[in-house]
């Protein structure tokens, strides 16, 4: 039985891109986001048409990379769903509490300086995790609602479309090489 195995350059260019991500999402930005809703959105797509020109075990991997990136991208990135769906999904939860740890504290409190100088309130998330905002006064209770900045979430959602889209395509490599494997699979001669 032949074994699915992943190549050294593609663990190589994944590594690449969540480094590149977490750069990112450290000090989010309109022109980063752009770039990775624009690369998800490309590789999903580039994905129908490598599964159209290829055969055998490529195809099924391009096949599976289409159908769970585009899963993922309609429930978290598509703008008529964004609102309703996201906000469900496990990854946002996930990508909320890592926020502290990733996005940078002086892109925060700039972001938390425009909003109070427009007239605006820290939000919770902000006061939760900026710590010269919690002697502000305002105290925090047992139970935090985390609300990370809209490019964060955009960039991140796109990053783990990418690597759903990667994972859907190796688990469905893995099943057509388990499944060829299998003498009853064999067409009848």
């Amino acid at each position: 039985m032949r074994r699915s195995h992943f190549s050294i350059l593609g663990l190589m260019i994944m590594i690449v891109l969540v480094g590149v991500a977490f750069a990112a999402m450290r000090t989010p930005s309109r022109i980063w986001a752009n770039a990775w809703f624009s690369l998800a959105l490309g590789g999903i797509t580039f994905a129908i048409l490598a599964a159209a020109a290829t055969c055998g075990a490529s195809r099924v991997f391009w096949v599976g990379f289409a159908v769970c990136g585009w899963a993922y991208f309609l429930f978290s990135l598509a703008p008529w769903v964004d609102e309703m769906t996201s906000q469900q999904l496990l990854t946002t939860t996930i990508l909320d509490l890592i926020s502290p740890y990733v996005v940078d504290d002086r892109f925060m409190s700039d972001s938390v300086k425009v909003e109070m100088h427009q007239g605006g309130t820290p939000t919770p998330w902000q006061l939760w995790n900026i710590p010269h905002l919690q002697s502000t006064g305002q105290r925090r209770s047992g139970y935090a609602i985390l609300h990370s900045p809209l490019m964060y979430f955009r960039i991140g959602h796109s990053v783990i479309c990418l690597l759903i889209a990667l994972a859907g395509g190796e688990v469905a490599r893995h099943l057509h090489v388990a499944g060829s494997a299998h003498p009853e699979s064999q067409p009848a001669q």
